[in-house]
């Protein structure tokens, strides 16, 4: 996975073992297909907390409902692997 061969080059390269997880998640669409531009879909860790507390903030183009059927969704998605 990306997280660990960046991890590992870091390690050989600066001597540093830090863990590299995955930060920001963003969907979007071809921006030069609309020209009032609607809002992507982005899912990241919360700014100034330890990745230990597992806390993350989304946004999305959709109304409340529609946001959190996404978010459910996606937490399915994820938990497949």
């Amino acid at each position: 996975m990306i997280t660990s061969s960046v991890a590992k080059g870091l390690a050989n390269t600066k001597g540093e073992n830090l863990k590299y997880d995955v930060a920001v998640l963003s969907v979007d669409y071809d921006r030069l297909t609309r020209k009032r531009p609607l809002g992507k879909f982005s899912f990241q860790r919360r700014d100034n907390t330890p990745f230990s507390e597992n806390k993350y903030f989304s946004d999305a183009p959709l109304p409340t409902d529609g946001h959190l059927q996404l978010l459910e969704q996606f937490e399915k998605d994820l938990s497949r692997k």
